[in-house]
């Protein structure tokens, strides 16, 4: 009896139909039919590998499909989880393309205290002109 593989839900589990098909391999034709088996034995046992092999074949096919389908799904959640979580950490009136907004992790440096110097040195004692030509 030929299975049909086409009347399936959709939702069906090629995974685990190609893992039965597999495991349920028809027997090689001496342990099936002897040492000696009959011509029409031969015929049949042949019909039989071929139609397990279609099964198969379309098991796999169906089930790799399935598997890109489902990656495509889980990279397409995932792209707009990121593409939410960096349109909400973007302040508002700031433009998402601008070359010029900085990242969420941009520190402003402090131009205050730029440290270094001596202390209670400023900014106008280190530009006093010490040159006696002037």
């Amino acid at each position: 009896m030929r299975e049909k593989h086409e009347d399936r839900p959709a939702d069906f589990n090629w995974s685990e139909e190609h893992t039965r098909l597999y495991s349920n391999r028809p027997h090689p034709l001496h342990k099936r039919y002897g040492k000696n088996p009959t011509p029409e034995q031969v015929a049949q046992h042949k019909a039989d590998e071929k139609e397990h092999a279609r099964l198969y074949r379309h098991a796999t096919k169906m089930m790799k499909a399935q598997i890109a389908a489902s990656n495509a799904a889980l990279h397409a959640r995932d792209k707009a989880e990121r593409e939410a979580k960096t349109l909400a950490s973007v302040p508002t009136g700031v433009e998402r393309s601008s070359p010029f907004y900085p990242s969420p992790n941009y520190q402003r440096p402090d131009y205050e205290n730029t440290g270094g110097g001596v202390e209670g040195d400023d900014y106008e004692s280190l530009c006093v002109n010490d040159d006696p030509r002037a």
